[in-house]
């Protein structure tokens, strides 16, 4: 019988499944959206990189018709402003609820801790026209604690 390959997919299970996150950030919705709310976590994978989780609940398009939005997740530059430090995949919502879990091999957990992580508009939305650069909601990127 032969052994089935470790794979990148495996290892990040695995991570998603039995480690604890190396760092996290508690994000929470601003006057725009104030029912957002989510919880993301960074793993660091053994060859480099970090492993991304994220789960946010209570986006703007709950109650839409349209069964899914896009959103942006970005960390942004320490010392605030619109500067973005680094950009993920489009988060696509279903009735106001992401999960998602994807691979960045451009940032380490010391590269992007006490930056703020922030949730923006689609790039469909009125409120994201190029007059409007602020997040609906954020959080900052803090060490976990050791248990």
């Amino acid at each position: 019988m032969s052994k089935e390959p470790i794979t990148p997919g495996k290892i990040f299970s695995n991570l998603l499944n039995d480690s604890r996150p190396q760092a996290a950030a508690w994000v929470k919705g601003n006057p725009s959206a104030p029912y957002l709310s989510g919880l993301i976590r960074f793993y660091e994978p053994p060859y480099g990189g970090i492993l991304i989780e994220a789960e946010i609940f209570g986006l703007p398009d709950t109650h839409r018709q349209d069964p899914a939005k896009n959103y942006i997740l970005q960390i942004e530059e320490k010392g605030g402003g619109n500067q973005h430090f680094g950009g993920f995949p489009v988060l696509l919502s279903g009735k106001g609820y992401i999960w998602t879990a994807f691979y960045n091999n451009r940032f380490s957990i010391p590269d992007i801790l006490g930056r703020s992580i922030n949730i923006y508009r689609p790039m469909d939305s009125p409120a994201a026209d190029s007059s409007d650069k602020s997040s609906m909601g954020s959080g900052k990127i803090r060490l976990t604690e050791k248990t």
